[in-house]
């Protein structure tokens, strides 16, 4: 991902990872909390143009 932001012209700045809150509760039965917190599978790419 970093590689094509790069490649059209952007530099990221953050990337954060949404993780499941501690009092959270789940309806999935193939991924339980414990998981979810340590391998989040939510992603905020903050990224800018460069050369502007």
């Amino acid at each position: 991902m970093i590689r094509l932001l790069r490649k059209c012209g952007l530099e990221v700045e953050e990337l954060v990872e949404v993780q499941a809150p501690e009092d959270a509760s789940t309806a999935f039965d193939y991924v339980d909390l414990a998981w979810a917190r340590q391998w989040p599978c939510e992603e905020v790419w903050k990224a800018r143009r460069t050369g502007v």
